[in-house]
């Protein structure tokens, strides 16, 4: 993508200027925006480019890299999930990240839930080895039953007739509410419950 983009430079121009803000008592300039472009253009020896000067605190620099890098056409889903999140803690709500993406809210919430994707399913993903929609149906469920189900019916090893990985989304669903209904209720002490919920 950086060859795509040095070569459009080349042709066209830089389009779009990087940003950069003064790093205090030096005369150097710290990146904010544009390190792809940057990179690009460094790659076909250019010495001068359109830059914004602009001073940032670093809330607000931390969120403009998280708004650059969600722009990126390569963005993984986990990272893009990731970055969400951080908006999420920066007080945005899910509407807020949309309009600030360029997404539907629907989605936003959807990339949220995979923050709850366990260890072992995420590299899956990260591999493709796992899809999406199957990673959505999982990340539905505490850690703890992700673990159980990726043990049985995902890890390397098992036997052909417990792997889950070639059943198509709705089997899955059928598979999970079997799965869980011969899961183990957990046992508690009555008195750990709300005395509201006692009778």
């Amino acid at each position: 993508s950086i060859i795509e983009l040095s070569e459009s430079i080349k042709s066209v121009g830089l389009l779009q200027p990087i940003t950069v803000r003064p790093i205090p008592d030096t005369d150097k300039f710290e990146l904010i925006m544009g390190s792809r472009r940057l990179r690009a253009c460094k790659s076909i020896d250019m010495t001068t480019l359109a830059t914004i000067v602009t001073d940032m605190n670093d809330d607000d620099v931390l969120e403009a890299m998280i708004i650059e890098n969600l722009q990126r056409k390569d963005i993984e889903p986990l990272d893009e999930a990731e970055a969400f999140l951080q908006l999420s803690l920066k007080g945005y709500t899910d509407e807020a990240i949309a309009v600030k993406v360029g997404k539907s809210k629907s989605f936003v919430v959807l990339r949220l839930k995979l923050n709850n994707l366990n260890t072992s399913f995420q590299e899956m993903l990260k591999a493709k080895t796992l899809p999406l929609l199957m990673a959505y149906e999982f990340c539905k469920f505490d850690t703890s039953i992700q673990d159980d189900i990726y043990s049985k019916h995902f890890a390397p090893g098992i036997d052909e007739s417990d792997n889950w990985l070639n059943n198509s989304i709705q089997s899955i669903r059928t598979l999970l509410s079997s799965f869980l209904m011969t899961r183990p209720l957990a046992s508690f002490a009555l008195s750990q419950c709300s005395t509201r919920f006692r009778n």
